[in-house]
Formats: C-alpha cells, sequence, structure tokens
C-alpha cells in the first residue's frame, strides 16, 4: 500500500517527465505503480488504461485519477492528479514566456519541431509495447 506522500511524489515525478501524450504517459505509469512500487496489478492497469480512453479527458489524467483512487481513495485520486496536473501546468506557462521572448528566433521554432518529432516517436513506442501487453491476456 501506497503512503498518500508517496503517491503525490510520484506523481509529481511523472507530471514532469511525462511527455508526449497519453500514450507515452500509460507506459511511464506502468513502469512506475505496476513494476516498481509493485502498489498496483496489472489487472487494475489495464482497467484503468481502458476506463481513461472511455471517458472524455486527457487518457494520462483519467488514468492517474482512476489509480489514485484504486490505491488510495478519495484522497488518493485527488492528490494523483494535482500532483500530476501541476507540473505539467507549470511547464507550459514557463515554455510560453521563454518563447513569448524568444519565439521570433529561428532556433526557438527548430527546438519545438523537435519536440514535436520526439513526441511522436515516444507515442509509437508506447502503443507497440501496450499492444503487446493488451494481446496476451
Amino acid at each position: 500500500r501506497i503512503s498518500r506522500t508517496n503517491l503525490l511524489l510520484a506523481s509529481l515525478k511523472l507530471g514532469f517527465i511525462g511527455f508526449g501524450g497519453g500514450m507515452a504517459v500509460l507506459s511511464l505509469m506502468h513502469r512506475e505503480f505496476v513494476e516498481r512500487r509493485k502498489t498496483c496489478d496489472e489487472e487494475c492497469f489495464l482497467n484503468a488504461a481502458a476506463l481513461s480512453q472511455a471517458l472524455p479527458g486527457a487518457i494520462s489524467f483519467n488514468a492517474m485519477c482512476f489509480l489514485g483512487l484504486s490505491m488510495r481513495g478519495f484522497w488518493g485520486a485527488t492528490l494523483a492528479s494535482w500532483g500530476f496536473m501541476l507540473p505539467s501546468f507549470l511547464i507550459m506557462i514557463g515554455l510560453s514566456m521563454v518563447y513569448e521572448s524568444f519565439g521570433h528566433l529561428a532556433v526557438a521554432s527548430s527546438m519545438m519541431h523537435g519536440m514535436v518529432t520526439g513526441g511522436v516517436g515516444i507515442i509509437l513506442a508506447v502503443a507497440w509495447d501496450l499492444a503487446g501487453k493488451g494481446t496476451t491476456r
């Protein structure tokens, strides 16, 4: 059983490193909660992944909310959701400020295109990984 503090810290970590969209972050969540911490079993995680895709909203946010609820109830869902959302919010505010100041430079445009390309690669790799897990059940 994971403590609320550790759930919040794990969700903050995933919020900071979770780039590339929902499918990419699902793989990181799987590694963190199923493989590393062993606070969620494979069936619970696959349920979270399936439900998060069926609900409106961001897949990774829905999955984090479901996992938090499964592991620590209402307050776990609340802490996991806020912890997961806060880093992305702060990063976007910071990047927006930087882009506002330096967006006219060619290097800034090149960096943005590179980030998009990297995100697409991550999403494809995770989709491949999750497809293999889903077909072995």
